[in-house]
């Protein structure tokens, strides 16, 4: 009897803690709700607020909320961290943009590859003392795509002295790595014309995709010509 009454206390305390802890999540969950739309309503740069936005929306909430950045963990395809920060950097290449949209993986960048990463561009950061590389564009396609970069030359399928070469080309073809699944499948269908951006010498026009979103703005989808 004395054993059955310790069982049924013990299930009671189970149960109870289980309750506990969902009452806790979804309080966590409110909290950072309200931190989310309070910091991003203040935000100074609207590009990286509708940017913000967008990812609440399609990611569920942040799990680290300041006045001036939101952060996910491991939420958002095979990131270790995402992030967006109340900033609008100006870049000018492959193409002129502005960065505020952060992705974090685990990488191992041997120190003979710094220099080219380093030229390859200015918005690759690696910390080689925790074996990460951060990816800062404008959206978290262009973070993949910087990141499936990184890690194609540290496998060796690109060569350190065509590094700057190869990034600037992964960008405007948009060769996403097989673990990005995030992509959306974006088929705009515009009428040529009104794109006012003409392929470079040796690309033409996708034939059936000829759009593409690139750091959040449509450009013609150029290819290799055969």
């Amino acid at each position: 009897m004395i054993i059955r009454v310790q069982r049924q206390k013990q299930d009671i305390g189970l149960v109870g803690s289980g309750k506990m802890k969902l009452i806790f999540e979804n309080w966590k969950r409110f909290i950072n709700e309200d931190k989310a739309a309070d910091s991003i309503k203040n935000w100074k740069y609207d590009d990286a607020k509708h940017y913000a936005e967008y990812l609440v929306d399609r990611y569920g909430e942040p799990d680290v909320v300041s006045d001036h950045m939101l952060l996910w963990e491991g939420k958002i395809s095979q990131f270790n961290q995402t992030y967006v920060k109340d900033e609008s950097i100006p870049h000018c290449c492959p193409k002129p943009h502005r960065d505020y949209a952060y992705s974090t993986m685990e990488i191992d960048v041997p120190e003979e590859l710094m220099e080219s990463i380093a030229k390859a561009s200015e918005s690759i950061i690696v910390d080689q003392l925790k074996n990460e590389v951060t990816a800062r564009c404008a959206d978290i396609n262009a973070n993949a795509i910087t990141l499936g970069f990184v890690q194609k030359l540290v496998a060796g399928d690109i060569e350190p002295g065509d590094g700057k070469k190869e990034y600037e080309r992964h960008i405007i073809e948009g060769i996403f790595p097989d673990w990005y699944k995030e992509k959306e499948n974006e088929k705009e269908e515009l009428n040529e014309d009104e794109l006012e951006e003409r392929c470079q010498k040796g690309y033409k026009t996708h034939p059936t995709t000829k759009t593409k979103k690139m750091y959040g703005k449509t450009y013609r989808n150029c290819v290799k010509a055969e």
